[in-house]
């Protein structure tokens, strides 16, 4: 199964937990609405197919566009 990456306009709220991590994150990991936060793809990737291979349907990796 492909991952499935999804571009969102970043919320409010995904940028007032952490000034430092609003800048070194990328994408976000969703796991059945958890989310989990990845600097690079390729890892996002990895953690991605992880899941899927264990059964999770509801997997989704998002890229965090940046403000401007």
């Amino acid at each position: 199964m492909k991952a499935q990456l999804l571009f969102y306009p970043v919320t409010e709220q995904l940028f007032v937990f952490n000034k430092e991590a609003k800048l070194k994150y990328k994408y976000i990991l969703w796991v059945g609405g958890t989310p989990d936060y990845y600097v690079n793809y390729k890892d996002a990737l990895k953690d991605y197919d992880e899941w899927i291979e264990k059964g999770y349907d509801d997997v989704i990796i998002e890229k965090i566009k940046k403000r401007c």
